[in-house]
């Protein structure tokens, strides 16, 4: 996991990828201003691929780590229009930074994310408790987690969203 504490808070304040990153993947990040910035991160996304996205979440959450961790009502942080402005060069250095550490199969779904049916469930489909990676692992899970960071997974538990590893 990328970062347990992290994404135990978020979740325990019932934050999923699919809540907050959700935005973010579906619009690789145009939806946060400077679009000058996003235009950067699209180079990055589209020359690495799309499931770089959910890397990107999960960056942009562990980039908010210490403000989320200090709220009670985390998602005002997480929310698109609150973020603060995109900088595409941190977070894709941020985002490639978590390759080497998350486990193969995770990178397998992560990369795997933007061709399943219905991303959310994971590549085994089934009940998914790690965010949806609807970016952002999150994450990312993974997404990740958004989403990951998340990303899109099984039955487990192991994270995800802006903890997922």
């Amino acid at each position: 996991m990328v970062d347990p504490v992290l994404f135990n808070y978020l979740e325990s304040k019932f934050l999923t990828a699919n809540i907050y990153a959700f935005p973010l993947v579906m619009s690789l990040h145009a939806c946060v201003p400077p679009l000058e910035e996003a235009v950067k991160l699209w180079d990055a996304v589209f020359s690495f691929g799309v499931h770089l996205e959910v890397l990107v979440c999960v960056a942009q959450c562990v980039s908010l780590r210490d403000t989320l961790l200090q709220d009670p009502n985390p998602y005002r942080h997480l929310n698109a229009r609150n973020l603060p402005p995109l900088d595409a060069e941190l977070l894709v250095s941020m985002a490639f930074s978590l390759i080497p550490h998350l486990p193969s199969e995770m990178m397998d779904e992560i990369a795997q994310h933007p061709f399943l049916e219905e991303p959310w469930q994971g590549s085994e489909g089934g009940d998914n408790k790690r965010g949806g990676g609807g970016g952002g692992g999150g994450g990312g899970g993974g997404g990740g987690g958004g989403g990951g960071a998340g990303s899109s997974g099984g039955d487990d538990d192991d994270g995800g969203g802006c903890g997922g590893s």
